[in-house]
């Protein structure tokens, strides 16, 4: 749901761009950043994996 944020905001920045200077900041990137790196850690995430080991514990 993040990532339909992003692309929102996105969205508003360049439709803005003619009406105002708008600044892109260091926190648009690190909140792109967190973007790829979230989409990263799900893809790769096994939530059945987890639970048979949660399932094999004592």
């Amino acid at each position: 749901m993040v990532e339909v944020f992003l692309l929102g905001m996105l969205v508003s920045l360049v439709k803005l761009d003619h009406l105002a200077h708008v600044h892109i900041g260091v926190a648009l990137w690190s909140f792109a950043a967190l973007m790829l790196l979230l989409c990263a850690t799900a893809a790769s995430f096994d939530a059945q994996a987890i639970w048979a080991r949660v399932r094999a514990t004592p």
